[in-house]
Protein backbone atom coordinates (compact mmCIF):
# COMPACT_ATOMS: atom_id res chain seq x y z
CA UNK A 1 0.00 0.00 0.00
CA UNK A 2 2.53 2.41 0.56
CA UNK A 3 4.44 1.77 -2.38
CA UNK A 4 1.23 2.11 -4.77
CA UNK A 5 0.56 5.69 -2.21
CA UNK A 6 4.60 6.39 -2.95
CA UNK A 7 3.89 6.52 -6.78
CA UNK A 8 1.40 8.82 -6.56
CA UNK A 9 -1.00 6.01 -8.10
CA UNK A 10 -3.92 7.12 -5.74
CA UNK A 11 -6.96 4.24 -5.89
CA UNK A 12 -5.16 1.75 -7.78
CA UNK A 13 -4.35 0.08 -4.81
CA UNK A 14 -8.09 -0.64 -4.29
CA UNK A 15 -8.55 -2.40 -7.57
CA UNK A 16 -6.89 -5.34 -6.05
CA UNK A 17 -3.40 -5.42 -8.14
CA UNK A 18 -1.29 -8.47 -7.38
CA UNK A 19 1.97 -8.48 -9.53
CA UNK A 20 4.40 -11.48 -9.12
CA UNK A 21 2.32 -13.85 -7.21
CA UNK A 22 3.99 -17.19 -5.74
CA UNK A 23 2.69 -19.47 -8.58
CA UNK A 24 1.74 -21.73 -5.90
CA UNK A 25 -1.19 -19.34 -5.20
CA UNK A 26 -2.00 -18.68 -8.75
CA UNK A 27 -4.35 -21.27 -9.16
CA UNK A 28 -6.37 -21.09 -5.58
CA UNK A 29 -6.56 -16.82 -6.26
CA UNK A 30 -7.74 -17.79 -10.36
CA UNK A 31 -10.77 -19.67 -8.27
CA UNK A 32 -11.88 -15.89 -6.89
CA UNK A 33 -15.05 -14.47 -8.73
CA UNK A 34 -13.47 -11.34 -11.22
CA UNK A 35 -9.87 -12.67 -10.96
CA UNK A 36 -8.41 -12.37 -14.30
CA UNK A 37 -4.52 -13.48 -15.45
CA UNK A 38 -2.76 -11.04 -17.54
CA UNK A 39 0.34 -11.79 -19.01
CA UNK A 40 2.00 -8.59 -19.38
CA UNK A 41 5.33 -9.55 -21.63
CA UNK A 42 7.34 -11.37 -19.27
CA UNK A 43 8.82 -11.41 -15.88
CA UNK A 44 10.92 -14.34 -14.83
CA UNK A 45 12.93 -16.11 -12.81
CA UNK A 46 16.38 -17.48 -14.12
CA UNK A 47 17.58 -20.01 -12.07
CA UNK A 48 21.53 -20.46 -12.55
CA UNK A 49 24.87 -21.48 -11.69
CA UNK A 50 26.38 -18.25 -11.40
CA UNK A 51 30.24 -19.07 -12.26
CA UNK A 52 33.01 -17.29 -10.85
CA UNK A 53 35.32 -17.01 -14.26
CA UNK A 54 38.39 -16.02 -11.96
CA UNK A 55 38.33 -19.30 -10.43
CA UNK A 56 41.00 -21.86 -11.31
CA UNK A 57 38.67 -23.95 -11.88
CA UNK A 58 35.51 -22.67 -13.69
CA UNK A 59 37.16 -20.24 -15.31
CA UNK A 60 37.95 -22.79 -17.94
CA UNK A 61 35.33 -23.68 -20.78
CA UNK A 62 35.81 -26.96 -20.78
CA UNK A 63 34.68 -27.66 -17.09
CA UNK A 64 31.57 -24.90 -17.05
CA UNK A 65 30.70 -27.18 -20.17
CA UNK A 66 31.47 -30.38 -18.30
CA UNK A 67 29.08 -29.42 -15.29
CA UNK A 68 26.41 -28.08 -17.71
CA UNK A 69 26.40 -31.43 -19.41
CA UNK A 70 26.43 -33.08 -15.68
CA UNK A 71 23.40 -30.83 -14.43
CA UNK A 72 20.53 -32.43 -13.79
CA UNK A 73 17.89 -30.21 -15.16
CA UNK A 74 15.32 -32.28 -15.95
CA UNK A 75 14.82 -33.98 -12.44
CA UNK A 76 15.36 -30.38 -10.79
CA UNK A 77 12.49 -28.98 -12.30
CA UNK A 78 10.44 -32.23 -11.92
CA UNK A 79 11.65 -32.91 -8.60
CA UNK A 80 12.37 -29.76 -6.70
CA UNK A 81 10.41 -27.34 -8.07
CA UNK A 82 7.36 -29.96 -9.03
CA UNK A 83 7.29 -29.02 -12.82
CA UNK A 84 6.44 -25.60 -12.11
CA UNK A 85 9.30 -24.12 -14.25
CA UNK A 86 10.75 -24.45 -17.72
CA UNK A 87 14.34 -25.37 -18.81
CA UNK A 88 15.96 -22.26 -19.60
CA UNK A 89 18.40 -22.46 -23.17
CA UNK A 90 18.92 -19.05 -22.81
CA UNK A 91 18.22 -16.10 -21.01
CA UNK A 92 15.14 -14.65 -23.08
CA UNK A 93 11.93 -16.90 -22.88
CA UNK A 94 10.30 -18.38 -26.10
CA UNK A 95 8.89 -15.31 -27.98
CA UNK A 96 11.54 -12.60 -27.01
CA UNK A 97 14.58 -11.02 -28.62
CA UNK A 98 17.02 -13.39 -27.93
CA UNK A 99 15.57 -16.38 -27.55
CA UNK A 100 18.00 -19.48 -28.47
CA UNK A 101 15.85 -22.80 -28.95
CA UNK A 102 16.64 -26.08 -26.81
CA UNK A 103 17.85 -27.56 -29.98
CA UNK A 104 20.84 -25.03 -29.98
CA UNK A 105 21.69 -25.16 -26.22
CA UNK A 106 23.51 -28.65 -26.58
CA UNK A 107 23.36 -28.77 -22.45
CA UNK A 108 21.65 -31.91 -21.48
CA UNK A 109 22.57 -34.53 -18.95
CA UNK A 110 25.29 -35.96 -20.49
CA UNK A 111 27.59 -37.91 -18.50
CA UNK A 112 29.55 -39.71 -20.97
CA UNK A 113 30.39 -36.01 -22.62
CA UNK A 114 31.01 -34.80 -19.36
CA UNK A 115 34.05 -37.15 -18.75
CA UNK A 116 35.06 -36.64 -21.75
CA UNK A 117 35.62 -32.76 -21.56
CA UNK A 118 36.80 -33.22 -18.18
CA UNK A 119 39.05 -35.35 -19.55
CA UNK A 120 40.31 -32.56 -21.97
CA UNK A 121 40.32 -29.89 -19.66
CA UNK A 122 42.68 -31.94 -17.84
CA UNK A 123 40.88 -33.70 -14.68
CA UNK A 124 40.11 -37.29 -15.93
CA UNK A 125 40.33 -38.57 -12.22
CA UNK A 126 38.11 -35.40 -11.13
CA UNK A 127 38.92 -32.44 -9.07
CA UNK A 128 37.65 -30.56 -6.08
CA UNK A 129 36.44 -26.98 -7.32
CA UNK A 130 35.73 -25.67 -3.99
CA UNK A 131 32.85 -24.24 -2.81
CA UNK A 132 29.71 -22.96 -3.99
CA UNK A 133 26.88 -20.80 -1.79
CA UNK A 134 23.46 -20.68 -2.01
CA UNK A 135 20.60 -18.44 -0.55
CA UNK A 136 19.52 -19.89 2.71
CA UNK A 137 16.56 -17.88 2.23
CA UNK A 138 15.51 -20.86 -0.59
CA UNK A 139 15.91 -24.18 0.74
CA UNK A 140 15.15 -25.44 -2.84
CA UNK A 141 18.83 -24.54 -3.67
CA UNK A 142 20.22 -26.98 -1.33
CA UNK A 143 17.58 -29.62 -3.22
CA UNK A 144 18.84 -28.93 -6.61
CA UNK A 145 22.40 -28.72 -5.21
CA UNK A 146 22.62 -32.47 -3.28
CA UNK A 147 20.58 -33.72 -7.21
CA UNK A 148 23.42 -31.89 -9.09
CA UNK A 149 26.38 -33.33 -6.88
CA UNK A 150 25.18 -36.50 -6.91
CA UNK A 151 25.74 -36.59 -10.93
CA UNK A 152 28.82 -34.74 -10.42
CA UNK A 153 30.22 -37.15 -8.42
CA UNK A 154 30.25 -39.65 -11.19
CA UNK A 155 32.81 -37.06 -12.76
CA UNK A 156 34.80 -37.48 -9.44
CA UNK A 157 34.12 -32.76 -9.07
CA UNK A 158 34.03 -32.23 -5.49
CA UNK A 159 31.69 -29.29 -4.35
CA UNK A 160 30.76 -27.75 -1.13
CA UNK A 161 27.48 -26.32 -1.11
CA UNK A 162 27.03 -24.15 1.56
CA UNK A 163 23.81 -22.31 2.93
CA UNK A 164 24.44 -18.54 3.85
CA UNK A 165 22.21 -15.06 4.48
CA UNK A 166 22.98 -13.18 1.14
CA UNK A 167 25.44 -10.71 2.93
CA UNK A 168 28.29 -12.77 3.53
CA UNK A 169 27.24 -15.13 0.42
CA UNK A 170 27.56 -12.24 -2.25
CA UNK A 171 30.33 -10.49 -0.48
CA UNK A 172 32.61 -13.49 -0.80
CA UNK A 173 31.42 -14.33 -4.47
CA UNK A 174 32.39 -10.72 -5.10
CA UNK A 175 35.75 -11.17 -3.26
CA UNK A 176 36.44 -14.61 -4.98
CA UNK A 177 35.85 -17.31 -2.60
CA UNK A 178 33.59 -19.33 -4.20
CA UNK A 179 33.42 -21.18 -7.52
CA UNK A 180 30.24 -20.14 -8.54
CA UNK A 181 26.96 -19.18 -6.41
CA UNK A 182 23.35 -20.40 -6.64
CA UNK A 183 21.66 -17.29 -8.29
CA UNK A 184 18.51 -16.65 -9.13
CA UNK A 185 17.64 -13.36 -11.57
CA UNK A 186 14.67 -11.43 -11.43
CA UNK A 187 14.09 -9.66 -15.21
CA UNK A 188 11.76 -7.32 -16.22
CA UNK A 189 10.34 -7.26 -19.64
CA UNK A 190 13.49 -5.51 -20.85
CA UNK A 191 16.17 -7.86 -19.29
CA UNK A 192 16.91 -9.90 -21.88
CA UNK A 193 17.52 -7.06 -24.56
CA UNK A 194 20.11 -4.79 -24.15
CA UNK A 195 20.21 -4.99 -20.05
CA UNK A 196 21.82 -8.54 -19.95
CA UNK A 197 25.12 -8.29 -22.69
CA UNK A 198 25.94 -5.11 -20.69
CA UNK A 199 26.79 -6.51 -17.66
CA UNK A 200 29.35 -8.59 -19.67
CA UNK A 201 31.70 -6.08 -21.56
CA UNK A 202 35.35 -5.49 -21.37
CA UNK A 203 37.00 -2.06 -20.98
CA UNK A 204 39.63 -0.77 -23.21
CA UNK A 205 42.41 -2.59 -21.82
CA UNK A 206 40.46 -6.06 -22.78
CA UNK A 207 39.43 -6.71 -18.66
CA UNK A 208 36.15 -6.87 -16.88
CA UNK A 209 34.35 -3.85 -17.00
CA UNK A 210 32.76 -2.77 -13.93
CA UNK A 211 29.27 -4.32 -14.39
CA UNK A 212 30.73 -7.79 -15.59
CA UNK A 213 30.05 -9.51 -12.35
CA UNK A 214 31.15 -12.99 -13.56
CA UNK A 215 34.49 -11.87 -15.29
CA UNK A 216 34.07 -13.13 -18.54
CA UNK A 217 36.60 -12.16 -20.96
CA UNK A 218 35.20 -12.44 -24.70
CA UNK A 219 36.31 -9.45 -26.47
CA UNK A 220 34.04 -9.98 -29.54
CA UNK A 221 31.32 -10.83 -27.29
CA UNK A 222 31.61 -7.79 -25.48
CA UNK A 223 32.11 -5.36 -28.73
CA UNK A 224 28.69 -7.43 -29.89
CA UNK A 225 27.21 -6.10 -26.80
CA UNK A 226 28.60 -2.09 -27.16
CA UNK A 227 26.74 -2.64 -30.40
CA UNK A 228 23.69 -3.63 -28.99
CA UNK A 229 23.88 -0.47 -27.01
CA UNK A 230 24.14 2.48 -29.88
CA UNK A 231 22.80 0.53 -32.78
CA UNK A 232 19.50 2.95 -33.79
CA UNK A 233 18.80 0.04 -36.57
CA UNK A 234 16.41 -2.49 -34.72
CA UNK A 235 17.26 -5.55 -36.86
CA UNK A 236 21.04 -5.08 -36.42
CA UNK A 237 20.31 -4.79 -32.80
CA UNK A 238 18.13 -7.84 -32.68
CA UNK A 239 20.80 -9.71 -34.77
CA UNK A 240 23.51 -9.18 -32.44
CA UNK A 241 21.61 -10.06 -29.38
CA UNK A 242 20.74 -13.52 -30.95
CA UNK A 243 24.11 -13.52 -31.39
CA UNK A 244 25.43 -12.43 -28.53
CA UNK A 245 23.46 -15.35 -26.85
CA UNK A 246 25.25 -17.82 -28.50
CA UNK A 247 28.29 -16.89 -27.82
CA UNK A 248 27.50 -16.88 -24.24
CA UNK A 249 25.91 -20.69 -24.74
CA UNK A 250 28.98 -21.46 -26.49
CA UNK A 251 31.18 -20.33 -23.38
CA UNK A 252 28.92 -21.62 -20.88
CA UNK A 253 28.95 -18.82 -19.01
CA UNK A 254 26.76 -19.49 -16.77
CA UNK A 255 24.97 -22.70 -16.29
CA UNK A 256 20.91 -22.27 -17.02
CA UNK A 257 18.77 -23.97 -15.37
CA UNK A 258 15.21 -22.56 -15.69
CA UNK A 259 12.68 -19.95 -15.79
CA UNK A 260 9.75 -19.57 -13.70
CA UNK A 261 7.28 -16.79 -15.50
CA UNK A 262 5.11 -14.66 -12.91
CA UNK A 263 2.08 -13.96 -14.22
CA UNK A 264 0.00 -10.71 -13.68
CA UNK A 265 -3.24 -10.83 -11.85
CA UNK A 266 -6.11 -7.64 -11.39
CA UNK A 267 -9.79 -7.63 -10.60
CA UNK A 268 -9.79 -4.48 -13.08
CA UNK A 269 -8.38 -3.39 -16.22
CA UNK A 270 -5.09 -1.15 -15.37
CA UNK A 271 -2.13 -0.37 -17.94
CA UNK A 272 1.11 -1.77 -16.81
CA UNK A 273 4.93 -0.21 -16.81
CA UNK A 274 6.62 -2.88 -18.28
CA UNK A 275 9.97 -1.48 -17.74
CA UNK A 276 9.14 -1.67 -14.38
CA UNK A 277 6.61 -4.00 -14.38
CA UNK A 278 4.47 -1.26 -11.99
CA UNK A 279 0.79 -0.89 -12.50
CA UNK A 280 -0.42 2.32 -13.65
CA UNK A 281 -3.79 4.20 -14.19
CA UNK A 282 -5.48 3.69 -17.69
CA UNK A 283 -3.53 6.12 -20.10
CA UNK A 284 -2.75 5.75 -23.44
CA UNK A 285 0.39 3.63 -24.53
CA UNK A 286 2.29 3.76 -27.58
CA UNK A 287 2.56 -0.07 -27.82
CA UNK A 288 -0.28 -2.75 -26.68
CA UNK A 289 1.76 -5.89 -25.46
CA UNK A 290 -1.23 -7.85 -23.74
CA UNK A 291 -3.31 -5.85 -21.17
CA UNK A 292 -7.49 -7.00 -21.28
CA UNK A 293 -10.65 -6.07 -19.74
CA UNK A 294 -11.94 -8.92 -18.14
CA UNK A 295 -15.39 -9.61 -19.07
Amino acid sequence: RDSVASRGLGDVYKRQILSRPPLALVEEITKKPGIKIIRTGVTAGLINLLYDHTNEFTSQVKVRQALSYATPVDSIVEGVVFGIGKKASSWSIDGMVGWIAPSENPYNLNIPKAKELMAKAGYADGVDIGDSTWGSFLPAFGDMAILTQEQWDKLGVKCKHLAMDDGPRWEGYFNHKYSFNWDSWLMGIDGMFTSVPFYFTLDENGEPGPNNFVWWVNQEASDLADKIQTTQDLAERNRAIVDWHRMAIDDAILGWLYHQEFPFIARDWVTVDFINMAPRPLLPRPYEWGWYKPE
